[in-house]
């Protein structure tokens, strides 16, 4: 400028905002915290290290002991990130442990440090794409901003309105003149709708399986719990974290830690989707809950080239089709899906669009997957081929080219239990400023109604239960001796590649009606672990056990006591966990596509 002067920006950044659980309870906060690590080749008692950290760092010693086995005795290695207060509270015991080392920090921290990571996100530097439009919003070019998860959704919220003074000034450093000052406005904390506890206990109860859970409320369509594993520990994107040193191996897992398997995860369904086939038969189909069919093992509906099998060798026998749901008998949903394609070829998968699937759930506030509901008009312009009645057999079991995200089947259930309402899925409660009262405050948003009449959604409700209880359901064994009623499915979906095992899958919803504690809808997805019954049905009672006694009563068939498995290796194969259980199991698998 003239007379050499220049223009001098004044940044002022308003502290960014945390976020909660529905309880209050902060999930994410800028605040102190203490990074942890150890030098191995220092440490002078290792039972009473192991001892102290265990519960400091919510692992057990062995977890612990692993992270630093085969590293250099010199080398730091990061073991996790507490709260400031949880090491004062103990600092007498912790300052006294060689190889211990803690470094306090500030940094925007997660308490539970991977709890929900793909769900709240994290922070990152504004890269060249966005620096422009950041800088006219008044950030400083150094400013982190939300970069995935609710962190990057929520950011005018969390971060607040940026201000600043804009001076002229000398070339001596002095303020000639302020030509323009706007003030910063607070930032607004984020109340999410989640459950910190029941969300720990459902990431505890997946251990080390990748997959996912959601856990919703059915009468409300809040989102209570939802896990993809594995995840990671969001403080390690705080450069300020010396433990930041691990980002790397976060970035570059060949697991896509990032992705989140609940809302972008594309999976077959399998024999879930006989729920949406058997509402489809009844409201559509001209068939009746006592509708009778023989349950061979061999089905030819197709001809005698494309016979196809049910899971059970032996057969089911004649089976009312509340029992076909039952038993999972996939001879009855051969016939339902070549049946409803005789009378009209996009009647299924209408149907499916319809119960939700197939599209996104409108959650909004973290990224989703549409997944995919074949119909012949998909097919036609994706493979330039026509549709055939082999293709509506296919869709009736679950299998062919069907894709749906765990959160809408998760959606579709609460549905079900509710008694036909479609919500949409919510994630955050309220906005609000510290202390103050909310700006934004979200309410249940009912989107539509299934296309079930009362009667057929009763009887598909009975078949539910069914499965959990009838003594051929195909879950039952899993749940004996539980207090708390329960409805579901088991599902076992074919996955891609011949040596692939299936991905497990069991849904449903408690029938508790207890006062104090809602009745929950549970979805869990395993990937590539075996039979629904044998993997995820096990998983959905533990959170139901946590959910409603606060902890858990039933060992996992892979597990020596809770929370720690009979070995180090992956978890056995289905056929050899079954052995461990007194009731026999009933197998439950898909059969290839002709």
């Amino acid at each position: 400028m003239a007379g050499g002067n220049t223009l001098f920006t004044d940044y002022k950044m308003p502290g960014r905002a945390n976020i909660y659980d529905r309880n209050g309870r902060a999930l994410v906060a800028q605040t102190e915290a203490v990074a942890v690590g150890v030098i191995p080749g220092q440490i002078t008692d290792e039972a009473a290290l192991l001892d102290a950290l265990a519960p400091l760092l919510d692992l057990r010693p062995e977890e612990i002991q692993a992270k630093y086995a085969s590293a250099g005795s010199d080398w730091y290695v990061p073991l996790g990130e507490v709260s400031a207060a949880d090491v004062q509270a103990n600092y007498a015991t912790l300052s006294s442990l060689g190889g211990l080392v803690l470094n306090t920090v500030r940094i925007r921290f997660h308490p539970d440090g991977s709890l929900a990571p793909q769900v709240l996100g994290y922070l990152a530097p504004l890269s060249p794409e966005n620096l422009a439009a950041f800088k006219a919003k008044g950030y400083p070019a150094d400013a982190r901003v939300g970069a995935a998860g609710l962190e990057q959704s929520q950011e005018p919220f969390l971060a607040g309105k940026p201000g600043g003074t804009l001076y002229v000034i000398s070339p001596a450093g002095q303020i000639i003149t302020t030509l323009v000052e706007a003030r910063p406005e607070p930032a607004q904390a984020v109340y999410t709708t989640l459950d910190r506890d029941l969300q720990k206990a459902a990431q505890r109860a997946l251990g080390d399986f990748t997959g996912a859970i959601v856990v919703m409320n059915p009468q409300t369509g809040e989102v209570l719990t939802m896990v993809s594993a594995p995840g990671y520990d969001n403080n390690l994107f705080d450069p300020a974290n010396p433990n930041a040193i691990l980002l790397p191996s976060i970035l570059n897992d060949s697991r896509r830690l990032l992705l989140n398997r609940a809302t972008q995860g594309q999976y077959p369904l399998g024999s879930v989707f006989k729920i949406v086939t058997m509402a489809a038969a009844l409201e559509a189909g001209g068939y009746t809950p006592d509708s009778r069919l023989n349950c061979t093992y061999e089905w030819a509906g197709l001809g005698p080239d494309y016979v196809k099998y049910d899971w059970k060798e032996e057969g089911h026998g004649v089976l009312t089709l509340m029992d076909g749901l039952i038993e999972s008998c996939d001879t009855w949903f051969y016939d339902i899906g070549l049946n409803l394609d005789r009378l009209d070829s996009t009647l299924l998968p209408r149907f499916a669009r319809a119960l939700g699937l197939g599209a996104p759930t409108g959650l909004g506030v973290i990224p989703e997957e549409s997944g995919l509901v074949p119909d012949p008009d998909w097919k036609l312009r994706a493979a330039g081929v026509n549709w055939w009645p082999g293709d509506s057999v296919n869709l009736a079991i679950g299998q062919g080219d069907l894709l749906v995200t765990p959160l809408q089947v998760a959606r579709m259930l609460v549905a079900i239990a509710n008694g036909g309402t479609l919500y949409r899925p919510q994630l955050i409660h309220h906005i609000a400023p510290p202390g103050e009262a909310p700006t934004i405050e979200l309410s249940p948003e009912a989107i539509g109604q299934l296309p079930i009449s009362p009667d057929n959604l009763a009887a598909i409700q009975e078949a539910l239960v069914g499965v959990t209880s009838k003594r051929n359901g195909t879950a039952r064994h899993r749940f004996l001796g539980l207090d708390i009623p329960v409805a579901g499915k088991t599902g076992t979906a074919e996955a891609p590649g011949a040596a692939s095992l299936p991905h497990s899958w069991f849904v449903g919803y408690t029938l508790a009606k207890r006062q104090d504690k809602p009745d929950i809808a549970i979805v869990v997805l395993v990937e590539n672990a075996g039979e629904g019954s044998a993997v995820a049905a096990p998983i959905f009672r533990r959170i139901v056990e946590e959910y409603f006694f606060g902890q858990p009563y039933t060992l996992y068939p892979w597990e020596t006591e809770i929370g720690v498995p009979a070995t180090a290796t992956e978890t056995p194969a289905p056929a050899e966990t079954q052995a461990e259980w007194p009731t026999p199991t009933p197998a439950e698998s898909p059969t290839p596509a002709p």
